[in-house]
């Protein structure tokens, strides 16, 4: 999400927009941004510190049950959005999740070791929801996702249309 703004803004300062159609431009993309993680497992989560006194309590509960956590980042906030029964029933999820926010001007699918994952959901996104497949952006996460939710995540990025 922080690329696509980034890039936004700098287009238009480079055809000398004025800062304050930039910051608009910015701040609606900012708002119609939708960011859905699914995790492998809550202990690289755990282990970051991000999260409660509950964690651990949690973590063993979902372990024990091999449930696979669903968040978004709201405000900069991690919350819960829900929970699967297996990763693959956590993808399906996703792309409901993409679905609800349709139509989409942009889309991405971020992974951490799970690079057959991520171009098969984008493959599938595109073809549910009628987006051109060569504008969905697939790549590796970067050291701080991978370092705070740790090996085997998938994450969807959509931008809905303004």
């Amino acid at each position: 999400g922080q690329l696509w703004r980034a890039l936004t803004a700098a287009q238009m300062a480079r055809l000398q927009q004025p800062l304050e159609r930039i910051l608009e431009a910015v701040y609606s993309m900012r708002d119609r941004t939708h960011c859905y993680i699914l995790l492998d497992s809550l202990e690289s989560v755990r282990r970051g510190g991000r999260v409660d006194r509950l964690m651990p309590t949690i973590d063993r509960v979902m372990r024990s049950l091999n449930l696979k956590a669903l968040i978004n980042v709201v405000n900069g906030e991690l919350k819960l959005v829900g929970v699967a029964r297996s990763y693959q029933k956590g993808l399906e999820r996703l792309k409901l999740e993409m679905a609800r926010i349709a139509p989409l001007e942009r889309l991405a699918v971020i992974h951490t070791r799970r690079a057959e994952v991520a171009r098969r959901m984008a493959d599938e996104l595109a073809a549910q929801l009628g987006f051109p497949r060569e504008q969905v952006l697939v790549r590796e996460t970067g050291a701080v996702l991978a370092v705070h939710a740790g090996a085997g995540v998938t994450a969807v990025f959509g931008m809905s249309k303004a």
